[in-house]
């Protein structure tokens, strides 16, 4: 009866994983090289609260809170979201990393900065995400690598980053 139970959890567990790689956003890791130039770029330190979007395997996060930032990740991939907390361990006083949907994660109060990495045509959904954020009283800077927000230009960039002030 074990082995059943066993095996049926590894078979469920397979298909949520074949469901998020074959429907779900790709897992593309950051450059190391664009991630320094922009933390440097926007000064990120123990006075700001950083939020990525699609977290991956934390290392936004990570470099982050090495810098002593608050930190906030959500991830819709379960290993992701495991990988992600086992590298940013050292600082859990400082790091949350959530399993979910990032379009209905609510920013904290205190967010400073948001990082997206999305490709191309989740660009006017993300632009929407945004205006309903700020309709809320937030006020953030978004740092997109690779791509553009639809309509607005960006008040500064850092290598493939473009920051906005919202």
């Amino acid at each position: 009866m074990l082995e059943l139970f066993a095996w049926s959890l590894v078979a469920i567990l397979l298909v949520v994983w074949l469901g998020i790689v074959a429907f779900g956003p790709p897992y593309v890791p950051t450059l190391s090289k664009d991630l320094e130039e922009v933390i440097k770029t926007l000064k990120i330190g123990a006075k700001d609260h950083v939020v990525d979007l699609g977290c991956g395997d934390g290392k936004i996060l990570l470099a982050c809170a090495k810098r002593g930032a608050r930190v906030s990740g959500v991830e819709l991939n379960p290993f992701l979201v495991w990988i992600s907390r086992y590298r940013t361990r050292l600082f859990k006083d400082r790091v949350d990393v959530s399993l979910g949907d990032m379009w209905r994660y609510k920013l904290p109060e205190e967010t400073s900065h948001v990082f997206v990495f999305f490709a191309e045509k989740f660009m006017p959904k993300l632009k929407e995400y945004v205006a309903h954020q700020k309709s809320q009283g937030r006020h953030f800077r978004l740092v997109s690598y690779g791509f553009s927000l639809p309509g607005e230009i960006p008040s500064e960039k850092s290598g493939a980053f473009n920051i906005y002030n919202f």
